[in-house]
């Protein structure tokens, strides 16, 4: 199965859009000072999933449903300490040929593009063009089909 992995800012509200009807998979980027086991919980739609962070910071869910509301929340300096929560929308990716489903491949890359809404504006032209030059393109902040490609490729689906 091809996997990949979303990553999720730690300073911002996030809307988690995922390929695979029933698999989540997130990283967490973990400071360095953190070296024990981070506890983990999501809740979706009446389930409760735990567990602990791998050493990369990453979790791997088989969900039993693929779409809804989520609250996740890990712990990282532990159980006695209040926990970091976000709140996830799941659902599945729109069409990599949609500015929609360019949005939330960029968005779930750590690009901010903004919301999902189909609009070219100034935050998702800056997400392209943070894109493009991490990945070596002209940073022209225009869709072009090498920059589509690229994402494709870059996202996993």
């Amino acid at each position: 199965m091809n996997q990949r992995v979303a990553h999720i800012n730690l300073d911002t509200n996030n809307t988690l859009v995922i390929p695979s009807p029933k698999r989540l998979c997130l990283r967490i980027p973990l400071p360095d000072y953190v070296n024990s086991p981070i506890k983990y919980e999501l809740n979706h739609n009446g389930e409760t999933y735990q567990g602990f962070l791998d050493k990369n910071g990453e979790v791997d869910i088989e969900l039993k449903q693929s779409s809804g509301e989520a609250d996740f929340k890990i712990w990282p300096f532990g159980e006695a300490a209040e926990a970091v929560e976000w709140k996830l929308s799941l659902g599945l990716l729109p069409n990599i040929d949609s500015l929609q489903g360019v949005q939330a491949r960029l968005n779930n890359l750590g690009m901010n593009a903004g919301l999902v809404d189909g609009i070219m504006g100034r935050q998702t032209r800056a997400a392209l063009k943070r894109f493009q030059r991490k990945h070596g393109l002209q940073a022209s902040g225009e869709l072009e089909p090498k920059t589509r490609k690229v994402l494709l490729k870059a996202h996993g689906s």
